[in-house]
């Protein structure tokens, strides 16, 4: 059975991209979303073990949504995307999977 993964981001391409990519190796089920209200409601519902959270939405709003994520699901891991130009911010507070 594939795992869900709910992917957090402003960019529906981004998203689209994710989805159609890690769905087709069979292994994932991915749920796009734009903010963090979508991103709580979809992560309680199907249990996920997994999120990733596209660092566009800015510092404040990663930190925020990863943790209301792990106050639902507290061994959820979280995966932070950083723009290949991006000095990532350190969230380490946060501790994210990757």
């Amino acid at each position: 059975m594939p795992e869900d993964i709910v992917v957090v981001t402003p960019s529906a391409d981004l998203g689209e991209t994710i989805r159609r990519t890690l769905e087709e190796t069979g292994l994932y089920r991915i749920h796009v979303v734009n903010n963090k209200s979508s991103a709580v409601v979809h992560a309680a519902k199907i249990e996920a073990p997994h999120a990733m959270l596209d660092f566009a939405l800015g510092e404040d709003w990663v930190n925020e949504i990863g943790y209301a994520l792990r106050t639902i699901h507290p061994g959820i891991k979280i995966m932070v995307l950083f723009d290949d130009k991006a000095t990532p911010a350190p969230i380490n507070h946060l501790r994210p999977w990757i």
